[in-house]
C-alpha cells in the first residue's frame, strides 16, 4: 500500500522535471532532452522518462517528501538510492 500523498508527490516531481528541462535543457526532437545531470555533471541527451527529480536531502537521510528537488539522470538517481540503502544497513 502506498503512503498517503504519494500520487501528489509523484505529480510534483514529474512537473519539476518538465519545468527544469524546459528552463535549462534543449529539446532535440524524437523525445530527447539535452540537459545536465546535477549529480554526475554530465550533459546527456535522454528521453523524458530517463530524467528524474531527486531530493537534495534523501528521504532516507532525514529529508522530507516536500523538500527541494534537483534534476538528475535515472542512472545517477538509482545509484544514489542504492548507496543510501547500503549506508542505512551499515549504520543502522
Amino acid at each position: 500500500m502506498r503512503r498517503p500523498g504519494y500520487d501528489a508527490e509523484r505529480r510534483r516531481r514529474r512537473q519539476f522535471v518538465k519545468d527544469m528541462l524546459s528552463a535549462t535543457g534543449t529539446y532535440l526532437g524524437d523525445g530527447l532532452w539535452l540537459a545536465n545531470c546535477t549529480l554526475c555533471h554530465r550533459r546527456l541527451a535522454l528521453p523524458l522518462a530517463q530524467w528524474t527529480a531527486d531530493h537534495v536531502i534523501p528521504i532516507a537521510a532525514g529529508g522530507t517528501e516536500s523538500g527541494p528537488l534537483r534534476l538528475s539522470c535515472m542512472r545517477c538517481q538509482r545509484a544514489q538510492g542504492g548507496r543510501e540503502g547500503q549506508r542505512r544497513q551499515t549504520h543502522g
